[in-house]
């Protein structure tokens, strides 16, 4: 959380005065967008067309219909330094957004993601993303259609200091 910017898809589950109140007690700037599925939905969870990493960001700028949001989003997201990973729709609807880079005790990095999830992803996105960790993938096809999440809906960040 070097950056210090909260992403937020604005939904039905995600209040923008509830999310400005957490950022200033954090000392994060709220990053907001309204988002849509292929479909015209809205996109409930932010984290099934974003993910970042500690130097990677999967993103599907095609969820942010309004084309000014989706400049200043990008535009935020090129200021981390982060490369950004672009997905799809198809790709989000697999899952391709919903993964968690992690940590190993030693210090080295894994990507948490599904099998649906890397599948879809073309030969050229997984040589990029390969570059940031060892891929640590699973089937979890029924957490998918029944739980409507995927491998990152499964796991808790914590960012507590080591004792």
């Amino acid at each position: 959380h070097v950056s210090r910017r909260a992403y937020a898809a604005i939904s039905p589950r995600t209040n923008p005065e509830v999310l400005k109140e957490l950022c200033d007690l954090l000392g994060y700037e709220p990053v907001t967008f309204r988002a849509v599925q292929e479909s015209g939905q809205a996109i409930l969870h932010t984290d099934m067309m974003v993910s970042i990493g500690d130097r990677f960001v999967l993103f599907c700028g095609d969820c942010i219909a309004d084309a000014n949001e989706r400049k200043l989003v990008l535009e935020s997201l090129h200021g981390t330094g982060r490369e950004i990973i672009s997905i799809d729709h198809e790709q989000v609807a697999h899952f391709a957004g919903n993964v968690l880079q992690l940590q190993t005790q030693n210090g080295g990095r894994v990507l948490a993601i599904s099998t649906a999830a890397w599948l879809v992803f073309r030969p050229d996105q997984r040589d990029v993303i390969q570059r940031y960790g060892r891929i640590v993938e699973s089937p979890l096809p029924l957490f998918e259609r029944i739980g409507g999440g995927s491998a990152r809906c499964m796991m808790a960040e914590v960012h507590l200091p080591r004792k």
